[in-house]
């Protein structure tokens, strides 16, 4: 900070006091800014914010499917809507069985950045077997 050369004790006291009404401003600025984050942070359900984790859409015959990334990351297989969705991560495929027998394959790219942040992107859906009665 520079000296206040020239300056009467009243007008220092006067620019002190604004300067710390100023830090008054900037910390409730600070606080709000703070409580937005942590706020959003709860809503989007504690995610650590890896840029990497999003929901896989894919079109199954003419039917949009969201796959959320914990089914990619699933041990036992997990049913979406009227598909079983079975995620192999160690071939890095995925393959969707429907109720009407249809078989879908397709390919997983796995993205890792640090310890704590991986997922899963999945590629375009391919029909391996046709619904039965086709």
């Amino acid at each position: 900070m520079f000296p206040l050369l020239g300056v009467s004790a009243k007008s220092k006291q006067m620019l002190i006091g604004r300067s710390s009404g100023w830090r008054a401003v900037a910390l409730c600025a600070l606080v709000s800014a703070l409580t937005a984050f942590n706020s959003a942070l709860a809503a989007s359900g504690g995610n650590t914010g890896c840029p990497y984790t999003s929901d896989a859409k894919l079109e199954l015959g003419g039917k949009a499917l969201l796959i959320p990334q914990e089914a990619l990351t699933a041990r036992a297989p997990t049913m979406i809507g009227d598909y079983e969705i079975v995620p192999d991560p160690k071939s890095l495929t995925l393959m969707l069985t429907g109720r009407k027998g249809d078989v879908w394959e397709a390919s997983m790219t796995s993205v890792v950045a640090g310890k704590r942040c991986s997922a899963f992107y999945v590629g375009k859906p391919v029909l391996i077997n046709p619904p039965k009665g086709h």
